[in-house]
């Protein structure tokens, strides 16, 4: 079967569409500190169940949401400047947090190397698209590899970078869940006095004896 070799009007279009793929990308003007804020807590609930529905609702009240939850564990993504609310309402429901855990992630040397990479890959394909309307056939399918392989690296670095802005702006905040269970003790007293002095060794050791008598 004979291939058709692709006409300048195939050309020209492909253009067209890889120009509008350029115009969409743009490098971030969002200048934030791209630091990202992380809190574990471990947390001693009456309720796990109930805590973890009032975590979910508090953290889409507070512009973020949350991305998993159980009873055992809640994912929460909420801004920053709302994790001061997270104590007190934990300590309204009577809950207990015995374990409190903040920390950061600098992403800044990350973001300017991804910046960096949109940057000089949106360049190389502005070039490559000023040499393709005058290119030949043997060029056009050449230069059409080299737009595809552009292209998935834009993309790709477009996908850090929001999720890199993502994390700047919402705190990843874990939440694990235990229940607050009654403590039983580990020796229980007996109503027999001499059992209580012995051990279990020397309690076993004394039914052998007996049982030699």
């Amino acid at each position: 079967m004979r291939r058709e070799r692709p006409t300048r009007g195939t050309v020209v279009s492909f253009a067209a569409i890889m120009l509008i793929v350029v115009a969409s990308i743009s490098p971030s003007q969002d200048s934030l500190e791209a630091r990202a804020t992380l809190l574990d807590l471990q947390v001693v609930a009456g309720d796990p169940e109930a805590t973890s529905v009032s975590l979910a609702e508090w953290a889409d009240s507070s512009g973020g949401y949350y991305t998993f939850r159980s009873a055992e564990r809640v994912e929460l993504r909420v801004p920053p400047d709302h994790l001061e609310a997270l104590q007190p309402l934990l300590e309204a429901t009577g809950d207990e947090i015995v374990l409190l855990a903040p920390a950061t992630i600098d992403y800044r040397s990350e973001l300017r190397d991804v910046e960096a990479g949109i940057v000089s890959r949106t360049e190389s394909l502005d070039r490559v698209l000023s040499f393709l309307s005058s290119a030949n056939v043997s060029a056009t399918l050449a230069f059409e590899r080299e737009l595809r392989s552009l292209t998935q690296e834009i993309e790709f670095f477009e996908g850090r970078r929001r999720a890199i802005i993502n994390d700047t702006r919402f705190a990843r905040v874990t939440v694990r869940l235990s229940v607050r269970s009654r403590s039983v003790p580990a020796d229980l007293p007996s109503s027999f006095g001499w059992i209580n002095g012995l051990s279990l060794y020397r309690f076993i050791d004394r039914l052998n004896e007996e049982g030699r008598r």
